[in-house]
Formats: C-alpha cells, structure tokens, sequence
C-alpha cells in the first residue's frame, strides 16, 4: 500500500514545479515512465569512490591474489608510482587509452608519473598495468586509477618480493 503512494507521487516528483500544477503536463509522465526514469538514475550512478590517501603503499608478492589495486586520481593532478624494482621500457599500458594529459616513466625506471586530464570524472577508472624487467615474479602489476574530486593519492610505493625466474622453476619442478 505504501509502495503504490510513493509510485503515484514519483511523477510529481520528477517533474519541475510549473508542470506539477499543470494538468496537461502531469499527465504525460505515468508511473511506469517515471519508474523507468529513477531506474535510469540509479543505474547511471558511479561505483563506490575508494578511500584516499596522500601516500599509499602496496606490497606484491608472487602468490597474492592477482587483481588491480585501486588508487585515487585528480584531475590535473600528477600521481607518482615509485617502484623498488625497475620497469621496463615499453612495457606500461593504460586502459582505456586518452584519458590521460600525460604520462612518463623516469629515466631509471624505478618512477611513473600520471597525470589525468582536466575532465576526469570522480569514479572514472584508467588500468594501469607496469611489467618489470628483471624477469622475477611477479612479473606485474596492475592499478586502476580511480577519479576522485579532490583528494587525488600523490605518491604510491610499490614493494615487490621478488623470486629469480631460477627459484621459481625449481618450484614449478618439484610441484
């Protein structure tokens, strides 16, 4: 019963004030239509905005579960990865592509500088994934940037365990 006094009071709701004492334009706004409209609306809701923080840090090891780690980006806004293993050349990926102003990887490898453009959305989420040179596992890493109004993570510290490709056929054989 309570259902039903919302559903007819959601076109009255929905529409703006002039039109609410209008008959005319009421009425062509029904239940289901403005049931179809908030559907939309909730539907068109960003995901869940993760905690930020100026500094972040991850630790990676070769077993852990593999999946990207969020980190939250402003627009305009450089973000840092700082790695303890360097990255090699070539091999930094953006998903999807140009949603970034600019990027570069520094000359040692061991930083990556991001910087989304000026119409980065809060909830908008770019894949960031670094292979690393030295071969060890694990071999990569993976991060999504996810846009934030204000409070855009500056510095992420990124410490891998790594294992010498040796170790780990050793482990591969005797498994």
């Amino acid at each position: 019963m309570e259902s039903r006094g919302l559903l007819g009071a959601l076109p009255s709701l929905l529409l703006p004030a002039a039109c609410r004492s209008n008959s005319c334009c009421s009425s062509s706004l029904t239940p289901s239509r403005a049931v179809l409209l908030a559907g939309a609306a909730q539907a068109a809701e960003p995901p869940p905005v993760p905690r930020c923080a100026a500094t972040a840090r991850f630790d990676l090891a070769a077993g852990s579960p593999e999946g990207a780690l969020d980190v939250c980006a402003s627009a305009d806004e450089t973000t840092t990865f700082v790695f303890d293993s360097r990255v090699a050349v070539g091999a930094v990926d953006f998903q999807p592509g140009g949603r970034l102003a600019d990027w570069a990887l520094g000359q040692e490898g061991l930083r990556l500088h991001v910087s989304p453009k000026g119409d980065y959305l809060p909830g908008e989420r770019v894949k960031v994934t670094v292979r690393f040179a030295d071969g060890a596992a694990p071999a990569s890493a993976s991060f999504w940037l996810v846009g934030h109004a204000s409070r855009g993570t500056r510095r992420v510290e990124v410490f891998r365990q790594p294992r010498p490709p040796d170790v780990l056929k050793k482990e591969r054989d005797e498994a």
